[in-house]
């Protein structure tokens, strides 16, 4: 199985593909291959993942280094994507402009999440494209990038039919760190209570047909209002 990585000038493609090479023989992976459009960052990085491979694991997966769509995806079972369109340097642009203005300063929401989003969206398109020119017709793409939840919505709206998966590693943490707070062990099953309008009333709390009586105490205000007669004055208190 080839497996292909997007944006594999990352910092973060070592420890990928040191995770994918440790369960080769459950994947049943012969092939990684690293696509990016910034050669010079992508050669360096690949320099590490070679080491990985090759000398540390000493395993016999091909690694292959290219900066063109066709060489990266031609045949490959699965696409990781993990691009950040406009490095750390639009990161750093998104999050300060937005403090400027005192706006949310966050890649992933507010103003600086919805640039770097404008900024991944059609990306995106063009992996899904290329993926299902080249790629394995049963082909997968599994997508980090940020910010997730507008490229995922992106990609259903654009790209309605691509086989994509759109994920994020953050739900995953904070179920460990919620689970580790509550004592937890079986994190496969956790039962929580969701706040939701009942299917019934509506969060009214009305029976069928019921009408709403304003209260007789506060006369649908949501205030009481108490005056007490003393020898100083009134005394008036609001709850």
């Amino acid at each position: 199985m080839i497996i292909t990585l997007v944006g594999g000038g990352s910092t973060f493609t070592p420890g990928i593909v040191k995770s994918i090479a440790l369960r080769r023989e459950e994947l049943d992976v012969n092939e990684v291959r690293l696509f990016d459009i910034d050669k010079e960052r992508q050669d360096k990085v690949a320099v590490v993942v070679d080491w990985i491979l090759h000398q540390e694991l000493k395993c016999d997966i091909k690694l292959t280094v290219t900066n063109d769509p066709e060489t990266a995806y031609t045949d490959a079972s699965f696409i990781f994507a993990q691009m950040r369109v406009g490095k750390y340097a639009m990161r750093e642009q998104d999050e300060k402009i937005s403090l400027r203005h005192g706006c949310v300063g966050q890649e992933t929401c507010g103003c600086g999440g919805m640039a770097y989003g404008m900024r991944t969206i059609f990306p995106m398109m063009q992996v899904i494209d290329d993926a299902a020119k080249y790629a394995k017709p049963d082909h997968w793409i599994l997508n980090y990038s940020n910010p997730a939840s507008i490229v995922s919505e992106a990609c259903r709206r654009l790209r309605p039919k691509a086989r994509i998966i759109n994920i994020c590693d953050m739900p995953i943490a904070i179920i460990d760190v919620v689970a580790a707070a509550m004592g937890i062990e079986n994190k496969k099953e956790i039962v929580y209570d969701r706040l939701a309008p009942c299917a019934d009333c509506d969060g009214t709390g009305l029976g069928e047909g019921g009408k709403e009586v304003p209260c007789e105490e506060c006369h649908g205000t949501g205030r009481v209002v108490t005056v007490q007669h003393t020898f100083l004055g009134d005394r008036k208190s609001v709850v």
